[in-house]
């Protein structure tokens, strides 16, 4: 089901549109506007659809018509947990990957680790205090069959990871559980294609991000 923000955002597009074949119409002097715009709604339609899932990544758009910078594909990068153990000590740093699905009033997105994979349940691109674009959202993670049963059950969180650049070179946030535990994630290489599993995403070759590239999604 589309959001209230995706709605409006594709009347506004296809306003636009209508507005500007009207206007075009009243100058060559077509007296029958209303009947040609008629005639192209279903165009009209599509072109604003076809906006609002690809063509608002054109980069001339960034950032003065379009604020959200382009971050679809797979980033890896690292995850440092703060969590400590019995005696103190937090685990190592870890390679972990996200997945990102984008369109021009949505975003999904995907943690994968060799021991879990974090699904978002909700969120959104925000304006953080910063004033820079960040990613805020709530997921579950799903640790492994093996950890679920040993050590580890499924447990939900938050993350807030705001986006480097525009184009986006970066992303750098921290995350947070209902289990009390929380971390930080830095991620500086990108390829273009979207995994869905871990395996894939670590068969996957990285390098300065250039999510305008991607391959699908």
């Amino acid at each position: 089901m589309l959001s209230e923000l995706r709605v409006w955002s594709l009347v506004f597009i296809t306003g636009v549109i209508w507005l500007t074949l009207v206007a075009a119409s009243v100058v060559s002097g077509n007296t029958d506007a209303f009947s040609v715009i008629v005639d192209l709604l279903p165009l009209i339609l599509l072109g604003a659809y076809a906006f609002e899932r690809r063509g608002w990544r054109a980069q001339g758009l960034h950032p003065r018509w379009v604020e959200t910078p382009v971050v679809i594909g797979t980033w890896r990068g690292t995850l440092t947990s703060y969590w400590e153990d019995a005696a103190g000590q937090s685990p190592a740093p870890k390679t972990v990957y996200l997945t990102i699905r984008q369109t021009l009033t949505s975003i999904s997105v995907r943690l994968l680790s060799d021991e879990a994979t974090s699904e978002q349940v909700a969120g959104g691109v925000i304006r953080a205090e910063s004033g820079y674009p960040a990613i805020a959202y709530n997921y579950r993670n799903k640790p492994g069959i093996g950890l679920r049963q040993a050590t580890s059950n499924i447990h939900y969180g938050g993350a807030l990871i705001e986006i480097v650049g525009d184009p986006a070179t970066g992303l750098d946030g921290e995350y947070w559980t209902e289990r009390r535990s929380k971390g930080k994630l830095t991620f500086r290489e990108h390829a273009p294609r979207i995994a869905q599993t871990h395996e894939e995403a670590a068969k996957l070759s990285y390098g300065s991000p250039r999510p305008l590239r991607v391959l699908e999604g």
